[in-house]
C-alpha cells in the first residue's frame, strides 16, 4: 500500500531512512505520528510524509527505500487570522503531488482540511478535543481552531479518535461512526519494569504549558505537602514553563514550594525518557488528555505511573488503575496522599511497575498499525462520497 500520512511530526527520527544527509527541518513536533510512519515502512508499505515547518520557505523534498518526504511552509505568526488558509492550501498542493492512495491525516485542523480538499480518499484521526481546550484557553487563537476542527469533523468521510473518551465527543461532530485506534509505542522503547524503590524517591512530571489544564501547580503544592512526610523525595519536572527561572519556577519559589524541585525546562524526547527511565515514580496531574503519550511511554519502561482519575482518557490508558495510581488531582491535600502510598509502599511500587509495562504492550506498535491497516481498507472499499462504518 502507498499512503500519504499528513500531520505535524518530528523528522528527525526519519534521516536514517532516507539517503545521503538531507538538510532536513526537525518538523513540528509529534513522536506517535512518526512512530507511526516508522511502523508502516516495518511492515512493508510505502509512505510520503507531508508536513510543514517554520523553517522552509518553499517545499523541501527527501527521498528513502519506501519513503518521500514533503515539507511546506509553515507560516510562523497570524495563522489563525485567515484560518491556516496557506497552511492548508500547501498541505493539499503536496498531497496532489504524492501520487498515494490514500490520506491518514493527524489532527482535525489544517492537515485535516488540506487533506480533504485533496478529493483523495482521506482517514482522518482526533488527537484532541478543541472544546476543552478551548475552555482551559480561551483565546481567538483556540476559538479559530474549534471551528476549524468542527469543520473537518463535518466533511470527513472516515474518522478515528485515540481514545473512547476521545471517540465519545468527537462523535458528537462527526457525520459518520468513530473507529478507536490507539497511539502505538515501537517495541524499542519496551524496558524491564523497575522492581525497587529508592529510600529518597524521585518524582518526574512532564508537561508543556504551565496552564491549568496541565495542572502542575496542585503536584507542587501536593509534593510539598508530601515532602514533610517523605524528606529525601525530589520532583523533576521537564517541558515548556517549567525551565528555572520560568513560570512555574517563579510561581513555586514566590510560595515557598520549590524545596527538592528541579526544573528542567524543554529537552529533547530521548532526554525526557531517560529522566523518566531513572525515576521512582512518574507524576501526570493534567486535568485532560485525549491520549497521553508520555503515560505510555512511563509504562512501556516499566515505571509505576500516578494520574488523574477524572482526566479525560487516563483512566482508560491505565486500565481503569489495575496499571496505575489513579488520584485526585484536584486537592494538593488528597494528591499528596496518594504520593505518599505509593512511595511507602515497596510491594506495591512493585507490582504498579509490573502491571504498567503489562498494559503497555496492548499499545505495542505492530499492534497499532494492524488497526490502522485495516482503516485503510476499508477507506479503500468505500464508494467515493459514502461514510465509513465501524
Amino acid at each position: 500500500m502507498r499512503v500519504a500520512v499528513a500531520g505535524p511530526l518530528g523528522l528527525g527520527p526519519l534521516r536514517t531512512r532516507l539517503d545521503g544527509a538531507p538538510a532536513l527541518p526537525p518538523g513540528l513536533g509529534n513522536a506517535s505520528v512518526t512512530q507511526l510512519v516508522v511502523g508502516l515502512l516495518d511492515a512493508g508499505h510505502e509512505v510520503v510524509v507531508v508536513t510543514l515547518d517554520r523553517a522552509v520557505g518553499d517545499v523541501v523534498e527527501a527521498r528513502g527505500a519506501g519513503l518521500r518526504v514533503l515539507v511546506g511552509p509553515y507560516r510562523p505568526a497570524h495563522r489563525a487570522r485567515d484560518a491556516f488558509r496557506a497552511e492548508r492550501a500547501a498541505v493539499t498542493a503536496l498531497l496532489a503531488a504524492a501520487g498515494v492512495e490514500l490520506v491518514h491525516a493527524h489532527w482535525t485542523y489544517e492537515f485535516a482540511l488540506g487533506a480533504i480538499a485533496s478529493g483523495l480518499p482521506t482517514l482522518v484521526t482526533a488527537r484532541d478535543w478543541a472544546p476543552t481546550i478551548l475552555r482551559h484557553d480561551p483565546s481567538p487563537y483556540r476559538a479559530v481552531r474549534l471551528a476549524m476542527s468542527a469543520a473537518a469533523l463535518r466533511a470527513a468521510a472516515h474518522v478515528t479518535a485515540v481514545s473512547p473518551y476521545l471517540a465519545h465527543r468527537v462523535g458528537r461532530w462527526a457525520r459518520v461512526p468513530v473507529a478507536v485506534v490507539p497511539n502505538g509505542l515501537d517495541e524499542g522503547a519496551f524496558r524491564p519494569a523497575r522492581e525497587t524503590l529508592r529510600p529518597d524517591p524521585v518524582l518526574v512530571a512532564a508537561n508543556h504549558g504551565f496552564d491549568r489544564r496541565k495542572n502542575t501547580a496542585t503536584l507542587l503544592a501536593a509534593f510539598a505537602l508530601a515532602r514533610r512526610r517523605l524528606p529525601g523525595a525530589r520532583l523533576r519536572l521537564v517541558g515548556d514553563g517549567h525551565e528555572a527561572g520560568g513560570a512555574a519556577a517563579t510561581w513555586a519559589r514566590a510560595r515557598g514550594l520549590d524545596p527538592g524541585v528541579t526544573f528542567g525546562g524543554r529537552l529533547d524526547h530521548d532526554a525526557v525518557l531517560a529522566l523518566i527511565r531513572d525515576a521512582d515514580l512518574f507524576v501526570h496531574p493534567s486535568r485532560e488528555e485525549a491520549f497521553g503519550m508520555v503515560l505510555l511511554e512511563a509504562m512501556a519502561q516499566g515505571v509505576p505511573v500516578l494520574a488523574g482519575a477524572r482526566s479525560g482518557a487516563v483512566p482508560w490508558v491505565l486500565d481503569g488503575g489495575r496499571a496505575g495510581a489513579l488520584a485526585d488531582i484536584e486537592s494538593p491535600v488528597r494528591l499528596a496522599d496518594d504520593l505518599v502510598a505509593v512511595l511507602s509502599d515497596p510491594a506495591a511500587h512493585g507490582r504498579l511497575a509490573r502491571a504498567a509495562r503489562a498494559r503497555a504492550t496492548d499499545f505495542a506498535l505492530p499492534v497499532v498499525v494492524g488497526r490502522y491497516l485495516e482503516q485503510y481498507e476499508r477507506v479503500l472499499r468505500t464508494p467515493t462520497g459514502a461514510g465509513a462504518g465501524r
